[in-house]
């Protein structure tokens, strides 16, 4: 943090996560076409956005990603240690590019990066040029192989339950569906 007429300001800090265009989902619409006994090709779009609103659902229940991605944040300033929350967090590949006091594009030292559970922490602080990226990090997430299986039932089940009761106002997540996530689900602390 950075200090402002003697006091201390929040860290500015601006996240985007992108999911690759060639991440397939866990469940394909052909696995699913087949198990809801579902003809034709027609209904796929609709099925498709099911699985994903479905994957999504299970990620927000377990607290971690089912598909790998890629997340950017910005800092202002530099930090001693940074909490990601991002579960699971994959230790490498990290990349920290930052704009140092005299305005000069510069790449942090991997050798000064540790990763702490989901936390990433930088052994050596530098002086940054006053800016709202002043510091970029770059890292990745990667879903449990371990959890897997348990994933693909959660979203078959899913989205079973809303492709029957597709015509009905309200969705609520099957008790069954709640009870695997809780099953692989991160505590957050």
């Amino acid at each position: 943090m950075r200090l402002y007429n003697g006091y201390t300001r929040p860290l500015a800090v601006k996240k985007t996560v992108t999911v690759a265009a060639e991440t397939p989902e866990p469940v394909l619409a052909s696995e699913l076409e087949e198990w809801l006994y579902i003809d034709g090709a027609e209904q796929r779009n609709t099925l498709n956005a099911l699985i994903k609103a479905a994957r999504i659902r299970c990620e927000q229940l377990a607290n971690q990603d089912f598909v790998p991605k890629s997340y950017v944040f910005e800092f202002d300033d530099f930090v001693s240690n940074f909490e990601t929350n991002i579960y699971p967090l994959v230790p490498s590949p990290i990349t920290v590019t930052y704009w140092d006091a005299d305005d000069n594009d510069m790449e942090y030292a991997t050798a000064n990066i540790r990763v702490d559970g989901t936390s990433i922490i930088f052994t050596e602080v530098v002086e940054v040029y006053d800016r709202h990226d002043a510091v970029t990090v770059e890292c990745t997430s990667s879903p449990n192989p371990e959890n897997l299986e348990i994933v693909k039932m959660a979203i078959r089940l899913l989205v079973g339950k809303w492709w029957d009761n597709r015509a009905t106002q309200k969705q609520e997540v099957p008790d069954m569906v709640e009870v695997m996530m809780n099953a692989i689900r991160i505590i957050k602390c």
